[in-house]
C-alpha cells in the first residue's frame, strides 16, 4: 500500500532554520523582559494609587500578544503546516504595536536614558533600582521592535517561497503525467511479470 503523501510543505523548505529560531528566541526574551518589568511597574504604581501611563499598557499588550502569537503559530505549524501569509500579517501588526510603544517610551525617557544609574542622579538605592528597570525595559522594547521586524521579513520571504512552490506544482504534475515508457521503467517490468504469470497459469490449464 502506497503511503499517503502530505500536501503540507516542510518548514525547513520555507524558513531558514538558524535565523528563524534565533529571531523567535529574541522575541521571547524581549517579550518576557518587557512583560516582567511592566508587571512590576503596574503593581507598584497601582499600590500607590498613581496614574499609569498608557504607553505601559501598549508595551505590555505588545509583549503578551507576541508570546501568544508565537505559541499559536508554532502549534498551528506543527498540526496543520506553516501559514507564512497569516504569520506575516500578525507580525506586521505586532511590529507596528511595538514601534508605537517603543517610540512613546523613548520620548518619555529621552532626558534620563543616558544617565548612569547611580545615587548621584537617582538619589537612593530605590531610585537606582528604578533606573535599572527602566533601562532593561528600554533594551527589551528595542529588541522587541527589531526581532519582530526580522520575524516579519522571514514570514514574507517564506510566503513568497510557498507561492512559488504552488505555482511550480502543476507544472511538475504535468511533466510526471506526460513521461513516456522509457522514463517509467517499473511499468514494463511489472506488466511483463503479470503477463508472464498469466501465460504460465494458462499453460498449466
Amino acid at each position: 500500500m502506497t503511503p499517503k503523501r502530505s500536501n503540507k510543505p516542510p518548514r525547513r523548505s520555507l524558513y531558514p532554520c538558524v535565523t528563524s529560531y534565533l529571531i523567535q528566541v529574541l522575541q521571547v526574551l524581549s517579550a518576557c523582559t518587557v512583560s516582567g518589568v511592566m508587571f512590576f511597574f503596574i503593581s507598584h504604581l497601582h499600590g500607590k494609587s498613581y496614574t499609569m501611563p498608557w504607553m505601559f499598557f501598549m508595551l505590555q499588550a505588545s509583549a503578551l500578544l507576541t508570546l501568544i502569537a508565537i505559541l499559536g503559530l508554532s502549534i498551528w505549524g506543527c498540526l496543520r503546516g506553516p501559514i507564512p501569509l497569516i504569520g506575516s500579517i500578525i507580525h506586521g501588526v505586532l511590529f507596528v504595536s511595538w514601534g508605537i510603544g517603543f517610540g512613546l517610551l523613548a520620548h518619555a525617557m529621552s532626558t534620563t536614558i543616558t544617565r548612569p544609574c547611580t545615587t548621584v542622579y537617582w538619589g537612593n538605592s530605590q531610585g537606582v533600582q528604578i533606573c535599572t528597570l527602566y533601562k532593561a525595559l528600554f533594551a527589551g522594547a528595542a529588541m522587541g521592535v527589531l526581532s519582530t521586524l526580522g520575524a516579519t521579513a522571514v514570514e514574507i520571504s517564506a510566503s513568497r517561497k510557498l507561492a512559488a512552490m504552488r505555482r511550480r506544482q502543476p507544472e511538475d504534475t504535468v511533466v510526471l503525467l506526460t513521461k513516456g515508457p522509457a522514463d517509467t521503467r517499473y511499468m514494463p517490468v511489472w506488466g511483463d511479470d503479470v503477463h508472464g504469470r498469466t501465460h504460465q497459469y494458462s499453460g498449466r490449464g
